[in-house]
């Protein structure tokens, strides 16, 4: 199954943030092919 992540889903991951879980999850299933969008500077917190 495919999946395509924002840069939220990212920083859920990446910061322990809720839904982690669920994306740590896609990140060690064998079967998901996980495409991230790519990061703006304005989504990053100064």
């Amino acid at each position: 199954m495919k999946f395509l992540l924002d840069s939220s889903a990212l920083f859920a991951h990446l910061f322990a943030e809720p839904g982690a879980d669920q994306v740590r999850a896609l990140f060690h299933d064998p079967q998901a092919v996980v495409n991230l969008t790519g990061l703006s500077l304005s989504v990053i917190p100064a």
